[in-house]
C-alpha cells in the first residue's frame, strides 16, 4: 500500500522542503486517526517519521436549538 491510498485520505500531494508527502485524513474520532498513524502509517517500509497536526471540523451534526419565538 502507498501512502496516499486507502479510505482515510481526502487529499495527498508530493511537496517540496522538509517533507515528502501531505496528505489530509478524515476519520471518524481521535482512535480512528492514532490507529491510522501508528498502525497503517508506521507499518509502511519506506516511513521515516511522521509529524501531524489536528484540525476539528464537524462536517455534519444535529440542527441548532430552537429558540421559541416571544409573542407580545
Amino acid at each position: 500500500m502507498e501512502p496516499a491510498q486507502g479510505p482515510e485520505v481526502a487529499f495527498a500531494a508530493a511537496i517540496t522542503g522538509n517533507r515528502n508527502l501531505y496528505a489530509s485524513v478524515a476519520t471518524p474520532g481521535i482512535a480512528g486517526f492514532y490507529t491510522y498513524l501508528t498502525g497503517t502509517l508506521a507499518k509502511l517500509p519506506d516511513i521515516q517519521s511522521l509529524e501531524s497536526s489536528l484540525v476539528l471540523h464537524t462536517v455534519k451534526g444535529p440542527p441548532g436549538i430552537r429558540v421559541p419565538k416571544h409573542h407580545h
